[in-house]
């Protein structure tokens, strides 16, 4: 909302430059899920099962990037863990990756 146009440096080099808008139709190609549970869960396994995924595990908190293509296998190991652990989903949302997670991913170089 405050800009017209984005650069994204890295080490004192631009690694992206566009509008928003254009970084956001580029990383299009991935799904944010974000979940929460009635009660904290066993991260270890988790992140073993999950280990495809970019996987950042908070307390009752999970949030999973992946590909869009792979949201139907994600949500299946998403169900497997919660008949496993016998605990119930609070909260669950999926939406295209945030500014933050776009620049996150960026300057980690997995773009």
């Amino acid at each position: 909302m405050l800009c017209d146009k984005v650069a994204i440096m890295n080490k004192g080099k631009i690694i992206a430059m566009g509008t928003p808008e254009e970084l956001k139709i580029k990383f299009r190609k991935y799904t944010r899920i974000s979940l929460c549970f009635d009660k904290e869960i066993d991260i270890k396994p988790i992140k073993e099962y999950l280990k495809a995924y970019e996987t950042i595990v908070q307390g009752r908190r999970i949030t999973i990037i992946c590909k869009s293509r792979d949201l139907k296998e994600v949500l299946d190991k998403i169900i497997h863990i919660i008949k496993a652990c016998r605990i119930d989903i609070e909260e669950l949302q999926a939406s295209g990756l945030s500014f933050e997670d776009i620049f996150i991913r960026l300057i980690q170089g997995r773009e």
